[in-house]
């Protein structure tokens, strides 16, 4: 039926005319009225308004769905520092007076944790585990506890590295462990 129509109504003959549709067919307007169009707009204006009122950006909502993501991640880290954590905080400080004995006061707090909302790409992440690794400030299980897994048996992931070039060296390309130089007995 629908290709018979599209043929009836695409010849240059029926070009401008009234459609009359079969009786035994149902008419079902798909169009939007210019009321109902109107409403829409203001519904989505109202929408943005509160929004704004509450620091919740547009992608939340689901405008700006052109929006790049590394544009989105800064949004992401300012939807968090505007709005969440100073929410939060507050919340933390009713926590930590209502629920907490006189004596874990100063040693326990609340603290809401946004650091997985906000965390990099797996890319760069590990390229500044990397980076804290070799440099020798992280250590292999420290990374790992980062990332969700069990620490390296028998403590070896403890150990924290340093790279050769910055340790003595003798002369010869090998390490230096005694702390002597070249020449010295």
């Amino acid at each position: 039926m629908q290709e018979a129509w599209n043929r009836a109504q695409a010849t240059i003959v029926n070009a401008g005319r009234t459609p009359v549709i079969p009786g035994d067919v149902d008419y079902v307007n798909l169009a939007t009225s210019p009321a109902e169009l109107q409403l829409l707009e203001a519904r989505e204006q109202i929408t943005k308004e509160i929004a704004r009122m509450y620091k919740v950006p547009g992608h939340k909502l689901g405008f700006n769905e052109t929006d790049k993501a590394a544009n989105m991640e800064q949004q992401e880290r300012a939807y968090i520092s505007d709005a969440l954590e100073t929410i939060t905080r507050q919340l933390e400080e009713q926590l930590d007076i209502k629920m907490l004995f006189d004596s874990e006061i100063g040693k326990l707090r609340f603290k809401f944790d946004f650091s997985k909302v906000i965390s990099a790409d797996q890319l760069q992440r590990y390229q500044s585990y990397a980076i804290g690794i070799t440099n020798g400030f992280l250590n292999r299980d420290e990374v790992r506890e980062l990332e969700g897994y069990a620490p390296i048996p028998d403590g070896e992931g403890e150990e924290f590295l340093t790279p050769t070039y910055t340790a003595k060296q003798d002369g010869t390309g090998s390490l230096n462990t005694t702390g002597e130089t070249d020449g010295e007995n």
